[in-house]
């Protein structure tokens, strides 16, 4: 393994070019810091962090899993610094993953497990969810433009869930009705609105239940649905179509 966690050091991904940290070994870092001036880095083994992990500037592309242990401060994620890739956390406080992909961030808040020793993994993918459009009675459309992928590795807690919005990716084109889905294999299940802040251009929705099943949420449409008109001048049109996705 490469080990960059000794005492107070910290790793600092910097400069403008793409940088690849790749190798036969897993990493593990003390704390580490993304501020690029420009270009992306890309990781190609697992890494571990100890401490803290801090986002200023520049996108972490990974299909390796980045866990962050119980200890370890998460801030600074954005627009312009997440991680596009799979994020593990260990511990029994709530956290926010500092997920997206290339259309922009897209965390998702968890509320705190039980045990210190629950670990939970979390990835954001920007397309069609892949699944059935089977439905539970309460549902009446999901979206289609991305989902995050949310798994419990370790312990028996129970969460409920913060999903995120902006303008400049998937989005919503209205709050009004807006539910949380999870899928639970064969069907997607209604995990409520608990609460929403924000507005269709930037915001969040509180699951109002724990999930149900750890594997794939998406924001919903409860029914009956709304019929939601845009106004585009000359393409104005109904689009219960369009409720996730267009801003």
């Amino acid at each position: 393994k490469v080990v960059f966690n000794a005492s107070n050091g910290k790793m600092i991904l910097k400069g403008a070019n793409n940088q690849i940290l790749n190798g036969e070994a897993a990493y593990n870092i003390g704390k580490l810091e993304i501020n690029k001036d420009a270009g992306t880095v890309t990781l190609t083994r697992s890494m571990t962090i100890d401490s803290s992990i801090t986002f200023i500037n520049g996108i972490i592309n990974t299909d390796s899993t980045i866990t962050l242990k119980a200890a370890v401060n998460c801030s600074g994620a954005s627009n312009l610094s997440f991680v596009d890739g799979p994020v593990k956390k260990i511990g029994n406080t709530a956290f926010v993953f500092p997920v997206g992909a290339s259309t922009g961030y897209f965390p998702l808040e968890m509320t705190t497990p039980s045990n210190i020793s629950d670990s939970y993994l979390c990835r954001y993918v920007n397309r069609n969810h892949g699944e059935s459009d089977s439905l539970d009675t309460s549902i009446g459309y999901l979206a289609t433009c991305g989902y995050w992928q949310f798994n419990r590795l370790n312990g028996t807690s129970n969460v409920k869930v913060r999903l995120f919005w902006d303008s400049l990716g998937c989005g919503v084109y209205d709050t009004t009705n807006l539910t949380v889905a999870n899928w639970n294999g064969t069907l997607w299940k209604d995990l409520g609105n608990d609460s929403i802040s924000g507005n269709k251009l930037c915001g969040s929705i509180y699951s109002e239940i724990s999930v149900l099943s750890f594997n794939k949420i998406v924001w919903a449409q409860v029914v009956p649905q709304a019929v939601i008109v845009a106004d585009l001048g000359t393409n104005s049109r109904s689009i219960p179509e369009d409720f996730f996705g267009y801003n």
